[in-house]
């Protein structure tokens, strides 16, 4: 969802982003572990 809707907060979308970025950073290490083998 690329549009910010009305009843979103800035604090509760900028909360979202950093949260869907944690998690690719997370799913990123991951990948690279079972890649590689190593963390």
């Amino acid at each position: 969802m690329l549009f910010k809707t009305e009843y979103l907060s800035e604090t509760e979308y900028s909360s979202m982003f950093a949260d869907a970025n944690e998690l690719m950073k997370l799913m990123i290490t991951s990948i690279k572990t079972v890649k590689y083998g190593k963390a």
